[in-house]
């Protein structure tokens, strides 16, 4: 019952050697848990054993928190995204709040289904506050001096960072991981990316080196950011972990080629542009009500298969407001529709800007139709812009 115990200890390396130690004892550990002989922390500890190894388990569970724990394994085992529930607002919003975890597909990640990205103008007290309230992943670029501070002042079990590479060469990709680990004083990247992929070719030139690293220990989870659908698929289909893509109310594309196609491969999908570079704010005839930054999140957090989005508010009101998805990630199925329909008109709308910008004016759309609700929200932060190191 000791190893149990020590299964379930705050540091990594205790728990893998009690864990190695449990591995030849799995019929004794079936039988503590059937008669009823552990605590919960210690069951909760033997059914991760049992269930992960595939042993059958008999046990009948009452106890809530280790049905709850029982459930993620279910997610886990499936490389699923829990299904999230809507919870009410936080009773002391300076509280963590752990509730609501997904489990990033196969990697046994688990993150809150917001994430912030350092890219705009958030400080250190922001990044701290967001994590006392529960956010708990993290989109990092070498840029962003803020997250970089917060980061180096957080223990790795408090935050999963998502970073990543500009490079398709071996010895380039390996190159900015160790970086990664330097700067941000860590042993091993959460999850790291091969950003803004736009060919099979490349695609071909980072899968092995990615995997190459996650055997080696340096980074957990492996993957792409790509706006391309194909290739997110191709992706998945290739083994890697993760996807990073486009997604928005008024880019559903991915709601049929890639989320299905990743969820039944067991890949975790993070999604940015949720707000379509600020365009989903805009007001529009065809919405009764404000489209805030919010219903955006949660629009794509509403679709099977996404595990989180990404984003990057400029100040901390937004912040702040950003925050209350955590505890409502959903749309309901009203809300979901009405977005929607103001996302075709978005769509519409950023279709003959496009045309206009190249010299093709669209002469069925008025110019009238849209305007900004807000300078508080006008770029699309969930984006990597920055170079390379």
């Amino acid at each position: 019952m000791n190893l149990l115990r020590l299964a379930r200890d705050p540091d990594l390396g205790v728990r893998s050697i009690a864990v190695d130690a449990l591995a030849p004892h799995r019929d004794g550990v079936r039988e503590l848990l059937t008669v009823g002989a552990l605590g919960v922390s210690e069951r909760i500890a033997a059914h991760t054993l049992l269930r992960l190894s595939g042993s059958t388990v008999n046990a009948v569970e009452t106890d809530p928190a280790v049905l709850a724990h029982l459930a993620l394994l279910d997610d886990v085992v499936a490389g699923r995204a829990p299904s999230p529930t809507i919870t009410g607002p936080l009773s002391n919003p300076t509280r963590r709040d752990l509730t609501g975890l997904r489990v990033l597909g196969k990697t046994g990640l688990a993150v809150r289904p917001f994430g912030l990205s350092g890219a705009h103008g958030l400080s250190f007290d922001d990044f701290a506050e967001a994590n006392d309230r529960g956010v708990n992943l993290f989109f990092w670029e070498p840029s962003h001096r803020e997250l970089t501070r917060f980061l180096r002042a957080r223990a790795p079990r408090d935050a999963v960072v998502v970073a990543g590479t500009y490079h398709a060469d071996a010895a380039s990709i390996e190159r900015d991981v160790v970086r990664t680990l330097r700067t941000l004083r860590r042993d091993a990247v959460d999850v790291f990316l091969a950003f803004w992929t736009r060919s099979s070719a490349r695609l071909d030139e980072v899968v092995g080196p990615l995997r190459a690293l996650v055997d080696r220990g340096l980074v957990r989870a492996a993957g792409v950011s790509t706006h391309d659908r194909t290739l997110a698929c191709e992706a998945a289909d290739r083994g890697l972990d993760v996807v990073m893509v486009r997604h928005s109310a008024a880019h559903r594309g991915a709601e049929s080629a890639v989320f299905p196609h990743c969820e039944a491969r067991g890949t975790g999908v993070l999604t940015f542009s949720n707000l379509c570079y600020g365009r989903m704010l805009h007001r529009s005839p065809v919405t009764p009500t404000a489209v805030t930054g919010p219903d955006c999140y949660r629009y794509s957090l509403s679709q099977p298969g996404v595990h989180a989005c990404i984003a990057a508010p400029r100040r901390y009101s937004e912040l702040m407001e950003d925050l209350a998805v955590l505890d409502s990630p959903l749309l309901d199925p009203a809300r979901l529709a009405e977005l929607r329909v103001h996302g075709d008109n978005v769509y519409r709308r950023s279709k003959a800007w496009t045309e206009e910008a190249w010299g093709v004016a669209d002469a069925t759309l008025r110019h009238d139709v849209a305007t900004p609700v807000d300078r508080h929200w006008t770029d699309e932060p969930g984006l990597p812009l920055t170079d390379s190191w």
